[in-house]
């Protein structure tokens, strides 16, 4: 959870637009937004009020610089959970012939959200 918090805020302080992608429990993930959004093309749409303010306190959809400055999330916030594999990788028996190695998996969730100024309204 706090890995979900803290890319947000780097998201926010960052220039970039692109959709940002971390490694993330989805066991964790189905705890934490489980039945919560609307699912379209791949992707949950998540409200403010979808994400848990036990998990989630008051401020941590924004960030501020010390001239009081800053971003904040736009919602609805873009979210899509998926299973990554590790590279093909290959081996050579005794006999020269190369074989497949089995691949690992990685749960990963990606995210996307427009960024406003702080001053904008809702």
């Amino acid at each position: 959870m706090v890995t979900f918090r803290v890319a947000v805020e780097r998201h926010l302080k960052a220039k970039s637009r692109l959709p940002v992608r971390l490694f993330f429990r989805l066991d964790v993930f189905r705890f934490l937004f489980g039945g919560k959004g609307v699912s379209r093309e791949g992707w949950i749409f998540l409200e403010k009020e979808d994400f848990p303010s036990a998990y989630f306190p008051l401020g941590w959809d924004s960030w501020v610089d010390s001239h009081g400055q800053g971003m904040k999330v736009f919602y609805p916030l873009r979210v899509k959970p998926f299973i990554s594999w590790s590279p093909k990788k290959y081996g050579v028996g005794m006999d020269g012939v190369s074989f497949l190695l089995p691949r690992a998996f990685q749960e990963n969730v990606s995210f996307n959200f427009t960024k406003v100024a702080l001053q904008d309204s809702d």
